[in-house]
């Protein structure tokens, strides 16, 4: 949880580890999230990852689009929504901060130079 919008307050850093917690043990089930590739293909110099994403204990094929910059820089935006993972998106303080079916998964990492 990087950030809450349209609030009546900012969200405190207390609220962020209670959503944190609250999503890893009723959304996740304690479970990881794990992406793994079976294959890499290259096309106009975009990279396709495709493979198997576990969510929540399930497992299902999928597939993302990934920036390699020459400075080692990776990128890349995962949609995943979450009723298709058996997942009922985060509801919290009374209703008043909900979490939208259809998220994004941002991935921005620098690979380590030699």
């Amino acid at each position: 949880m990087r950030e809450g919008l349209h609030g009546i307050k900012p969200l405190t850093d207390k609220d962020r580890t209670e959503i944190r917690k609250q999503i890893d043990e009723k959304v996740l089930r304690g479970q990881p999230i794990a992406f793994r590739s079976n294959a890499v293909e290259s096309s106009d110099g975009q990279l396709t990852v495709r493979g198997e994403l576990t969510v929540a204990g399930m497992t299902r094929p999928s597939s993302f689009g990934l920036d390699l910059a020459a400075d080692g820089r990776v990128s890349a935006t995962l949609a995943v929504t979450q009723s298709e993972w058996g997942i009922k998106p985060y509801r919290g303080f009374m209703g008043a901060l909900r979490v939208r079916d259809a998220v994004e998964v941002v991935i921005d990492a620098r690979l380590p130079t030699d």
